[in-house]
């Protein structure tokens, strides 16, 4: 099994490109992985599901592989809106607003069996 962590290849001068990670692994192959493919939008947690099970809420965030990079709390709404990168959201194109989506997860016995987004309405553009 080869170890992965992420690094920045040993060149001096060398600054990867933005939106780019190097990974690398123990026998010093570099390669370039790009991770903002433009797959984003945003969708809405509940504040109450935030508290009361943060772990499941890490836990689909593992499971559908999502990074936030933006995080609005609506506490007056009792929500979090979090604005993120997931390969199962459509590429959007420069100058265009995000989708929203519909976080759907179904769970057996109090564990996640599966979850998905479901991409919502348009917002106007």
């Amino acid at each position: 099994m080869v170890e992965r962590r992420f690094c920045t290849p040993n060149v001096a001068g060398s600054i990867p490109a933005a939106g780019y990670i190097s990974p690398c692994t123990d026998n010093g192959d570099y390669k370039e992985r790009q991770v903002n493919k433009r797959n984003i939008g945003f969708f809405k947690v509940s504040v109450e599901n935030v508290k009361e099970k943060p772990d499941e809420v890490a836990a689909i965030f593992s499971i559908l592989k999502v990074l936030p990079y933006w995080v609005n709390c609506h506490l007056d709404l009792g929500e979090f809106e979090y604005h993120a990168m997931c390969d199962q959201f459509e590429i959007v194109e420069i100058g265009f607003m995000a989708p929203e989506y519909q976080l759907i997860m179904k769970s057996e016995g109090g564990k996640i069996v599966s979850a998905e987004f479901k991409k919502r309405k348009s917002r106007p553009q």
